[in-house]
């Protein structure tokens, strides 16, 4: 990957899809996810890693961004019917997917979110 300069690397655990040859796999944890993460942070400290929302929410964006993810990702407004990969949301009253969501565990978390600036500066834009 470091050969192609990315801007941005990811992983995501692996969701098998229904009439896949691999639907009935199932990994029970994400921690390979994570512990993979940890790496890429190593390997790319200035890069952009996700800490997507589509697999297991906020919950799920925390244990990314404390294994080493520095930008959330699958963010949705508040009234959208659109889903994620998993649709772990899916007939949950209150979906957590919202930017307002995503600010305030941040805050919880001690961490506030960038400036646009600061990400077009990642960017080189």
């Amino acid at each position: 990957m470091s050969t192609n300069n990315p801007d941005m690397v990811r992983v995501m655990t692996f969701l098998p899809q229904d009439g896949t040859p691999l639907e009935g796999f199932r990994d029970k944890s994400n921690l390979s996810e994570l512990k993979i993460i940890s790496v890429l942070r190593l390997m790319f400290p200035k890069r952009l890693i996700p800490a997507s929302l589509d697999l297991e929410g906020i919950d799920g964006m925390v244990h990314r961004l404390n294994a080493g993810a520095n930008i959330v990702t699958s963010i949705l407004p508040p009234d959208s019917q659109l889903e994620g990969v998993a649709n772990y949301d899916r007939g949950l009253e209150e979906r957590d997917r919202d930017i307002k969501s995503v600010v305030r565990r941040l805050e919880i978390m001690g961490m506030k979110p960038a400036r646009q600036a600061d990400f077009e500066t990642i960017l080189g834009c």
